[in-house]
């Protein structure tokens, strides 16, 4: 009876405080596009509270009655100044203008702002403006590769797109497009990401202090925002690069209410490559053919049910295809030259002779496809919600030919294999702000995965055709069920916290696994200048990628957890500092130490082929460790902005039945990374952008010997490479390094129209760096004459100095 007393007591005293207070809520938009700003800063005159806006510009605060001047900012937008005389629940919908020249001091409102929503160090935003103003690889901005200038972020190899960051492989990033997952970042071996940079709105990068409404991955969180589209007035773009070429349309169905955004980008290299190889082997005995396609496509269309709720439907579609063709015509043979798949002649009996038709085909394709639809709504001013159901599916395949044909004989020897993932999603989340010093979001979600590898032989010797002999699919159902909570919670004027928790659960054969991952985030204000930010996270993953890695092209085989292999499972602790040296430098540091478990890796000695059938049995579960420190130097305001970082960092991974089960370290273990990015606006028409990178070498295995064996299924005349092994992972490829520079020029020929020309010169120095390190044998003759046969490690260079340029028209 008591406790019951004492609740009504609460709740009688909380309405009456309540009593005393308005609530003001809104929207935040572009005034010339009328798309929501994300992140946007309202405060008072005296920056003793501030609120920011969610993904859907939808901000919610109190204040008390009577005269109010507000602030709202946002980095790139004139701060607007609004005064209000509260009277009652207030209800403002404000929208602010670009900057043209410069960035004034919107972001010195916005730092000094006493926000609920600060960001850790872990925390970073990454204007879309600096990701389409730096030097460019065959004319294309690249989002995944702007993020590798954060410190703790690192590319996998020169020129790919994949990032490994604080010690995690880029299979435990959970990349977001729009809240739904992507499993392939990748267009062009790598070399470029899937996201075009014309359809991007907001990006944010969580390499610690991931909130709780995130969940899935161990390493990173990298949320994308698209456009919503033009409210106001058709408008679009162009682009012609050397590799490809995108056009992007926006505008308005029914003005202010619908609207819809269109971008499509393909590769333009395919459309001309083939014709020249075609007269470069015209008079040739041997034919090859080479060629390689991408596409994508973004579709969005937003229409405002009513000023407080909102309905959106999505499409993403991603495709790669490669394609090589090789040819041979009237080559004289043996018949032991064709061996089976055991190494016998498929040729028996037959007299040596000449085979009148020779031809090997391969052909991968692999890509994403994305459907959502999402409903939002301000079911109060201080309440918002949001229900999402997706589809995602992503599919690789991989298709060899090789056939042998003349009077007598037809060789066939066919392999076709495919993988991916079916995702079908439903999600609930819900946005509420009881009072200043409590921003509260919890939510539901439920997932299906489908997952689906598969191999199929065909195979013929002599005129007649065998059987094909398929290994059937193993599809691995499972149900994914998540439910999140967390509280952004302002304690004092110093010291803010996001404290939240998600529990899951993962249904796979039978088996039921269970998450509990805490997370907390403190920040504390030393001074107004000075703060120390804490962070611990608790990260679950249930679902795998083995990855085959030759020298371009990288097969990724993504598998649910089973009852043998377990899900990963990450811990977290991260401490770091932010100093804020004058109005325009800000320096932070931030110290992390990761440890991770159920974490696999390939057995010595197991490959990728056959994967999909008994998957299990070739890999090793075991754990991680990973460690480091960030130091970093901005400097964010005025005509020269940039950035140096440096990382120093080291990630070691043990299991019990590889490397004797002594710890050994991550092949994306890279001990130093320094980056430096300065850009300088010259005026409002050029702006000029450097960066330099240094990074140790990866770590890679050399074996100690060699034997070559004649079996490798289903691939004719090919053979396996048994190899000797001391140490995991034993030798350190050379260092890394690099110096781009790039120059953008804007015309505009009237307010809404012009175009920008990109000017780019990447490794202007001509580094020679190692893509990829291969033995050879070199063979000499000793002082008695006797043949020395000598191993040398020789190196794979993909990227010289390279100019390019590029064309945007908008209108």
């Amino acid at each position: 009876m008591r406790i019951v007393v004492t609740f009504l007591f609460f709740c009688i005293f909380s309405f009456a405080v309540k009593a005393q207070v308005l609530r003001i809520n809104g929207c935040v938009t572009d005034i010339k596009t009328k798309e929501v700003l994300i992140g946007a800063t309202i405060s008072n005159n005296e920056a003793s509270f501030g609120v920011v806006t969610n993904s859907y510009g939808f901000f919610s605060f109190e204040h008390p009655k009577g005269n109010v001047q507000l602030l709202c900012s946002y980095l790139g937008y004139e701060t607007v100044v609004i005064d209000l005389c509260l009277t009652k629940d207030t209800t403002i919908n404000i929208q602010l203008s670009p900057i043209i020249l410069e960035i004034s001091s919107v972001e010195i409102i916005a730092n000094k702002s006493n926000t609920r929503m600060d960001k850790g160090l872990g925390i970073i935003t990454v204007p879309i403006s600096t990701i389409k103003n730096r030097p460019k690889l065959f004319g294309e901005s690249d989002l995944m590769k702007s993020l590798q200038f954060i410190p703790g972020v690192q590319q996998t190899a020169e020129g790919k797109s994949n990032l490994t960051i604080r010690g995690g492989s880029p299979d435990q990033n959970l990349i977001l497009l729009d809240d739904i997952p992507i499993y392939n970042a990748d267009h062009a071996f790598g070399f470029l990401s899937v996201f075009n940079t014309e359809a991007l709105k907001n990006v944010t990068l969580y390499k610690s202090g991931y909130p709780a409404r995130f969940g899935g991955r161990l390493s990173s969180v990298i949320d994308i925002n698209t456009k919503d589209g033009n409210k106001e007035a058709l408008a679009g773009s162009a682009t012609l690069g050397l590799l490809a070429g995108s056009v992007n349309f926006e505008g308005p169905i029914v003005k202010d209410r619908t609207s819809f955004f269109f971008s499509a980008r393909r590769s333009l290299i395919d459309l001309y490559l083939m014709g020249l190889q075609e007269q470069a082997n015209a008079d040739d005995f041997e034919t090859n053919r080479t060629n390689f396609s991408f596409s994508d496509i973004n579709a969005k269309i937003h229409h405002k049910i009513s000023d407080k709720t909102s309905i959106y439907t999505m499409l993403y579609n991603g495709r790669d295809k490669l394609m090589n063709r090789t040819g041979n015509n009237d080559i004289s043979i043996n018949q032991d030259d064709i061996p089976d798949r055991n190494g016998n002649s498929v040729l028996n009996n037959i007299p040596n002779q000449k085979i009148s038709n020779s031809i090997s085909e391969q052909d991968w394709k692999w890509g994403n496809t994305i459907y959502a639809i999402r409903l939002n709504s301000a079911v109060r001013s201080n309440m918002f919600l949001n229900t999402t159901v997706s589809y995602n599916k992503y599919q690789y395949e991989t298709t060899v030919d090789n056939s042998f044909a003349n009077d007598s004989v037809n060789v066939i020897d066919a392999l076709n294999y495919s993988s991916g993932v079916n995702d079908y999603s439903i999600s609930l989340n819900c946005e509420y702000t009881p009072s200043n010093k409590h921003f509260l979001r919890s939510g539901l979600q439920f997932i299906y995965h489908d997952f689906f590898p598969e191999i199929l032989l065909l195979h013929s010797s002599g005129n007649e055709a065998t059987t094909p002999n398929t290994q059937p699919s193993q599809k691995v159902l499972s149900r994914e069920y998540s439910f999140y909570i967390e509280d952004i919670w302002s304690i004092s004027k110093k010291l803010k916290a996001n404290i939240g928790t998600r529990f899951s659960l993962f249904n796979v054969d039978g088996i039921m696994y269970n998450a509990f991952d805490p997370r907390l985030s403190l920040r504390y204000m030393l001074t107004n200048k000075l703060s120390i930010v804490a962070d611990y996270t608790h990260m679950e993953q249930y679902i795998h990628m083995l990855s085959n890695n030759s020298l371009l092209l990288q097969t990724d085989l993504w598998m649910s957890s089973t009852s043998s292999i377990k899900p990963m499972r990450a811990r977290q602790l991260s401490l770091g500092v932010n100093q804020t040296i004058t109005s325009q430098l800000t320096f932070s540091f931030a110290s992390y130490y990761k440890n991770m478990n159920n974490v696999i890796e390939y057995k010595d000695g197991a490959s990728f082929s056959g994967t999909s059938s008994g998957w299990e049995e070739k890999v090793e579960s075991g754990i991680g460790r990973a460690y480091g420190a960030e130091f970093s130097l901005e400097k964010n305001l005025g005509k020269t902005t940039g950035t140096l970082s440096y990382t120093l960092s080291k990630t070691e991974k043990k299991f019990n039945k590889i490397n004797s089960g002594d710890w050994f370290p991550s092949k994306y273990d890279r001990r130093h990374n320094i980056n430096l990015l300065v850009m300088h606006k010259l005026n409002s028409k050029i702006d000029f952008t450097l960066n330099w990178v240094y990074s140790s070498g990866n770590m890679i295995t050399i074996p100690v010997n060699s034997v070559v064996t004649p079996d490798i299924p289903y691939y004719p005349g090919k053979f396996d490479e048994l190899t000797q092994l001391e140490n995991r992972n034993n030798y350190r490829m050379p260092a890394f390094h690099r110096l781009d520079v790039g120059i953008n020029y804007t015309r505009k020929k009237t307010k809404n129209k012009g175009g920008i020309w990109n000017f780019s010169i990447y490794n202007i120095y001509n580094q020679k760096n190692a893509f990829k390190l291969y033995e050879e044998v070199d063979v000499s003759r000793n002082d008695v004459g006797k043949l020395v046969y000598t191993k040398k490690l020789k190196q794979v260079t993909l990227f010289p100095i390279i100019p390019s340029i590029s064309h945007t028209y908008k209108f």
